[in-house]
């Protein structure tokens, strides 16, 4: 049995689950409004937990996804101390840091049989800047600082051409009212000048100027890769995520050399991830740039533009690892 845990509105997921289908492979999804009971666990690994009325034994699990989202315990029945609200609280903290002790041990039996999981969902941008110099990678000059004096020189360094962005996984929040994005900006003197001395900690790198973007794609330790013509567009110039729905940016199939799969492989294995995406920017002059990896990254916009089929290869990839062994 193929396991897949993830979110109820991921369509990258339906689309693999499509292909699962089309194969009649067997599988079970966990998403976040299930509610998960578990029966037993035992330090050797094995376990079983009730989905949806059904039990689950660990040995039925063969492949796990983890695509999006978390499994929820279903919670239990704790004494209620009436009118002492830090009581309640307590056991309530107390609860949760339990239940995920229990899913961080699931997670460590899962990693032998699992296509990206949990508990490697989410990466250190400066520490994932730091392993890639160490594989021989080559990063824009950056600097995370909270100090306009050091950013100051940093830019003048830099000839002064830099850009900031988050220095964690980009912010995107929707309300009823606004929309915000944490896209790429640039930073020059005029906008420095309008800074205090003491700014709020940021991440700055050297701006690139660059040919072209490349958005990559790594299952099974292959690379799927897609170069994104956005320089040409001021609208996605600095960060094609800054879509120009009237005058889409150019995506085609692109390889990458075989000596930078071989350090960007080494970088995941270092980050214990067997698949995410990454991306990178060719520079004007001849240099490939390493930019940053997100482990549960979108595959959609790279498959479909560059026909990889990497739904359908998703699939036969779960299924290979499965008893049923496909041959497909």
């Amino acid at each position: 049995m193929i396991l897949i845990i993830t979110d109820v509105s991921d369509q990258s997921t339906c689309d693999v689950i499509d292909w699962l289908k089309y194969y009649h492979f067997d599988f079970e999804l966990i998403t976040t409004k299930d509610d998960i009971e578990l029966i037993d666990l035992s330090p050797n690994g094995n376990f079983c937990f009730r989905l949806k009325n059904k039990v689950i034994k660990s040995g039925d699990i063969w492949q796990v996804w983890y695509r999006r989202g978390g499994v929820n315990f279903r919670q239990k029945k704790l004494p209620v101390f009436a009118g002492d609200k830090t009581v309640n609280l307590v056991f309530e903290k107390y609860l949760r840091l339990e239940n995920t002790g229990i899913l961080d041990f699931i997670n460590y039996t899962f990693l032998p049989k699992s296509l990206n999981n949990q508990s490697y969902s989410t990466v250190n941008k400066m520490e994932v800047l730091h392993k890639a110099l160490q594989v021989g990678l080559t990063i824009p000059n950056t600097l995370l600082t909270s100090c306009k004096s050091s950013l100051n020189d940093f830019l003048v360094k830099n000839d002064n051409k830099l850009i900031t962005k988050a220095a964690i996984e980009s912010l995107i929040l929707n309300s009823q009212k606004y929309r915000f994005y944490a896209y790429t900006t640039p930073i020059n003197n005029k906008l420095l000048n309008k800074y205090p001395e003491n700014i709020p900690l940021s991440f700055f790198q050297k701006q690139i100027d660059k040919l072209f973007e490349i958005r990559t794609f790594m299952l099974d330790n292959r690379f799927y890769s897609m170069a994104i013509f956005s320089q040409q567009n001021s609208k996605t110039k600095l960060d094609f995520r800054h879509y120009d729905d009237e005058k889409p940016n150019r995506n085609v199939p692109f390889k990458l050399p075989k000596e930078i799969e071989k350090k960007l492989s080494n970088l995941m294995k270092s980050l214990n991830l067997n698949s995410g995406s990454i991306d990178l920017i060719y520079g004007k002059d001849k240099q490939f740039y390493f930019l940053e990896i997100n482990p549960i990254g979108q595959f959609g916009m790279t498959s479909y533009p560059c026909n990889y089929y990497l739904e359908k290869k998703i699939a036969l990839f779960l299924a290979s690892k499965d008893r049923l062994k496909c041959n497909h």
